[in-house]
């Protein structure tokens, strides 16, 4: 007991030396707020003469109603990589036009991550959305009427209508998978419909080898996720409109 006494008497000198600080560095004005409750008298009021002091009463704010503020919409900042510009003068054009058609398959990426199934879908709408987040992503492209018309011919051709138009099932776009090293892959578009599993991924260019291997990795994979499902593979070459079944 006689060290709580200790421990209380120095925590209160504490206290009175910090008061002493606060009270004595004002020049002209001190305002001091003490609460002071009516069950429990504020033991700090004793320091201050009453002549110093008086005590304020209770008030009440009404709360005013907010005007609804205009909602401004500031596009994000783009990141570049300012270097491969600078160097684009001293690059090969077969680099430069390589880098050219890279962009523009994710450009072709993107917009079709926005389409799930346009048998309940407003195509219209759905293509004037993508086409205002592409505005955000490549600040620097001006054909985006062009690569809209472009997707809409892409998705009404008779070779890949049934992949968007489904009546039907479920739609992933950029669906991310895990294999069983733990590494993330990400399949374009993944079909679900009929107990049946639909890989499909988009490609630009030529064909090429490489492209069958990771589709049928892809279809390993999901063989695992959906055991009983009939697993089935496309590549949908967009410049060419033609669709290669992928054997699992």
């Amino acid at each position: 007991r006689e060290i709580y006494k200790e421990e209380y008497k120095q925590s209160i000198i504490d206290e009175l030396n910090i008061i002493y600080v606060a009270f004595t560095r004002a020049q002209y004005e001190l305002y001091a707020f003490l609460p002071c409750g009516k069950r429990k008298k504020n033991i700090a009021v004793d320091l201050i003469p009453p002549e110093y002091w008086e005590r304020g009463n209770k008030r009440i704010y009404s709360r005013k109603k907010k005007k609804a503020d205009e909602v401004i919409f500031i596009s994000p900042c783009e990141y570049k990589n300012w270097f491969e510009f600078l160097e684009d003068e001293s690059v090969p054009r077969d680099i430069l036009k390589s880098r050219q058609e890279i962009e523009r398959g994710n450009i072709l990426h993107f917009i079709l991550s926005f389409i799930s199934d346009l048998s309940v879908q407003e195509k219209s709408q759905v293509l004037e959305i993508a086409c205002n987040q592409l505005k955000f992503q490549y600040r620097h492209i001006s054909q985006l009427n062009e690569y809209k018309q472009l997707i809409d011919r892409i998705v009404d051709d008779n070779a890949f209508r049934r992949f968007f138009y489904l009546d039907g099932g479920r739609v992933y776009q950029e669906k991310e998978i895990v294999d069983s090293q733990g590494l993330t892959k990400r399949i374009d578009r993944l079909i679900i419909k009929d107990n049946e599993v639909w890989v499909v991924e988009y490609k630009t260019g030529i064909p090429l080898p490489e492209y069958r291997d990771q589709v049928k990795e892809y279809m390993d994979i999901i063989k695992g996720i959906y055991p009983g499902y009939k697993v089935r593979g496309y590549i949908l070459y967009l410049d060419t409109k033609i669709v290669e079944e992928i054997d699992g």
